[in-house]
């Protein structure tokens, strides 16, 4: 894991390479929710389609009686989102991710600390790989980024928010889970029947165990890609968010808690060591594992090729 020394080094570099291409945004009018925009940097390509998702409260974590809970998704507590607030209609994707690349010369986990995790038998980290060439996943332009760090995608959100001048980060783990959710109680965005997830979501299937045969509990439907798909290939949720379930897990700015007590609904400091929260699943993930109440986390310079962010922006 990084040392206080080199973060603030890679953070002096960073800052200077924002600061030649910076601008100031002129303010954006309010966006009714479920209201999509882009911010549109100038002389520049535009930023990722925002969602504006409304105010409202919800039950963060799941009920005792949900099937497959997990000790740590409690105790449900009732949170209020008191403003709307714009999310990232779909999770960055490997074109947007590597504008920010080429502008800032930026150097990810991956390459920095000897490549991206892979399940080969076991975790490891394959020499070589990184978001530019996962291991064993092919992508284009349009397929979410993986392989990054929490590190690498508080990275782009700084950037983008000095592109912009409007304030980007990665959502909280509660707005997260509020936008996840969709406006449902269900144990998943369309329901709480696992085996409906193929029109909504990536998840392990059939069509990942014709390529990967095995006695394991997949998903009992097929929703046509084995490894990740381009965003938004499926439905959305009651929220216009695609991909809230499935495809790459999504980091959050939430440092970890066991049990929740405060910690959902900040944003850790980046200066300071401890797992950060990621949440949906993935196209590699089986139906205990693809609720809107899964959760899991690990240091913020971990990076597999399972994991990608979205943004969220002030309204």
């Amino acid at each position: 894991m990084p040392d206080r020394t080199i973060l603030n080094a890679r953070r002096c570099v960073l800052a200077v390479a924002m600061a030649c291409c910076a601008w100031q945004a002129p303010a954006q009018a309010a966006q009714p929710p479920g209201a999509a925009f882009r911010d549109e940097p100038a002389g520049g390509a535009p930023g990722p389609e925002m969602v504006v998702v409304p105010a409202g409260t919800f039950r963060i974590g799941s009920p005792g009686a949900e099937p497959d809970r997990q000790g740590d998704e409690g105790p449900q507590a009732e949170i209020r989102i008191d403003a709307p607030f714009a999310l990232g209609r779909t999770e960055v994707t490997v074109e947007q991710f590597g504008r920010f690349v080429v502008a800032t010369g930026y150097e990810t986990d991956a390459e920095r600390l000897g490549g991206c995790f892979a399940y080969v038998g076991a975790w490891e980290a394959i020499e070589g790989t990184d978001w530019r060439k996962p291991p064993g996943v092919e992508q284009d332009g349009r397929h979410p980024v993986v392989c990054v760090s929490w590190n690498d995608a508080v990275a782009y959100a700084r950037w983008l928010s000095a592109q912009t001048g409007e304030r980007y980060r990665l959502p909280t783990e509660a707005e997260w889970e509020y936008a996840a959710r969709g406006g449902s109680g269900a144990s998943r965005p369309w329901g709480d029947d696992p085996h409906a997830a193929c029109e909504h979501a990536n998840v392990a299937d059939s069509a990942l165990k014709r390529a990967h045969p095995g006695d394991w509990p997949a998903h009992d439907c097929d929703d046509g890609f084995v490894y990740t798909a381009p965003v938004a290939s499926l439905g959305a949720n009651g929220f216009g968010l695609h991909d809230m379930a499935g495809n790459v897990w999504e980091w959050t700015c939430s440092g970890y808690q066991q049990r929740y007590a405060g910690a959902e609904r900040e944003c850790a400091d980046p200066l300071l060591t401890g797992q950060r929260v990621f949440r949906g699943g993935s196209w590699y993930n089986f139906p205990a594992w693809v609720r809107s109440a899964a959760r899991s986390a690990f240091p913020p310079d971990f990076r597999t090729y399972l994991l990608g962010f979205r943004v969220q922006r002030a309204r």
